[in-house]
C-alpha cells in the first residue's frame, strides 16, 4: 500500500470494513436505511478516532443510505445527496433484489484528513442491471488507466470526457459546490492542526473548510494533480440507450505525488457478496 494514500486508508478501510459487517449483520433482516447508517456508523466510531459527525452536510451525520429495489431505482437516482429527498429514511432493504447505495464521510481525528467511503451493490440477479454495472465499471477502469504523472486537472477531465463521450454512457449529476455542477472528483483536504486538538463535533466553520477548500475536476478549474495528497475520481454513470437502468455511482481515490500513479478502491466487490 502507498505511503501518499496510507493515511486516508486506514480510515477509509475502517469505513469498509463496518460498512460489510453492518451489512452480514442485518443480512435476511428487516432493516430501514436509518437503522442501518446508525449501526453503521457505531461501528466506525468504535473501531478508530474519527470526529463524531461527517464534513459533507446536510444530510446528518454527513452520511447517505439510499435502499432502491430492482424494478424501482429511483431511490438511487440522487440529484445530490444534499437534498431532503435523498436522506436516510425507513425505507427498507430488498434483500432478494435491491440496490444498495451508501456514502459516509468520517474526519481522521489524529490527522484532520478527510476520508469519504462510498460502495454500491446491486442485491438481485437482473442480467440487464449486471451487464450496466459491468460496463460502468469498465469505463471508471478506463478513466483511472488514463492518470499520468505531471497531469493537469483539464487535461485529466479532457480524457474522462472522451472516454465517456466514447461509451453507451453519460455523466449525470449536479453539485452544488461546483461552480461548473459536473465534475469528475475533486481534491480531499484537511482541517488545520491547530482544530485537532478542539470539540468531537465538526463546528459549521469546519464544514464549510474542508469544502471550500477543495478543487474539482471540472471543465473550469486547472491544476496540478499532484499538489494535492489525493482526489476523488466519482463520475455517476447513467446508461444512453437503457434510461431505465439504475444510476451507477463509483469512487476511487487516487495520487500523483511523487511522479507516482496510485489509486484505490472503495469497495470491495460491486456484484452480489456472498
Amino acid at each position: 500500500m502507498s505511503l501518499a494514500l496510507e493515511p486516508l486508508s486506514l480510515c477509509r478501510s475502517i469505513a469498509s470494513n463496518e460498512f460489510y459487517r453492518s451489512l452480514n449483520h442485518f443480512r435476511g433482516k428487516v432493516v430501514t436505511e436509518l437503522m442501518f447508517r446508525d449501526f453503521w456508523l457505531d461501528g466506525i466510531r468504535t473501531a478508530t478516532a474519527i470526529f463524531q459527525n461527517g464534513w459533507y452536510s446536510p444530510p446528518e451525520l454527513g452520511c447517505a443510505i439510499l435502499f432502491a429495489t430492482g424494478t424501482n431505482y429511483q431511490r438511487v437516482d440522487f440529484v445530490s445527496l444534499r437534498t431532503p429527498e435523498s436522506w436516510p429514511s425507513n425505507c427498507e432493504l430488498d434483500w432478494e433484489n435491491g440496490l444498495v447505495y451508501v456514502f459516509c464521510s468520517p474526519v481522521d481525528r489524529r490527522l484532520g484528513e478527510i476520508a469519504d467511503f462510498t460502495a454500491f451493490h446491486y442485491l438481485g440477479n437482473d442480467r440487464a442491471v449486471t451487464e450496466h454495472i459491468a460496463e460502468c465499471r469498465s469505463v471508471h477502469a478506463k478513466i483511472l488507466s488514463k492518470l499520468q504523472p505531471g497531469m493537469t486537472s483539464l487535461q485529466f477531465h479532457a480524457e474522462c470526457n472522451t472516454i465517456v463521450n466514447c461509451s453507451n454512457l453519460y455523466i449525470e449529476g449536479h453539485s452544488n459546490t461546483d461552480p461548473a455542477k459536473i465534475n469528475f472528483g475533486h481534491s480531499f483536504t484537511t482541517l488545520p492542526v491547530n482544530r485537532l486538538t478542539g470539540p468531537d463535533l465538526l463546528t459549521e466553520e469546519d464544514i464549510n473548510y474542508l469544502s471550500i477548500s477543495r478543487r474539482f475536476i471540472n471543465a473550469i478549474d486547472d491544476w496540478r494533480l499532484a499538489d494535492v495528497r489525493c482526489f476523488s475520481v466519482e463520475p455517476r454513470l447513467r446508461s444512453r440507450s437503457k434510461s431505465f437502468l439504475p444510476q451507477v455511482s463509483l469512487h476511487t481515490i487516487a495520487s500523483l505525488q511523487g511522479g507516482i500513479v496510485r489509486t484505490q478502491s472503495d469497495t470491495k466487490n460491486i456484484f452480489p457478496f456472498e
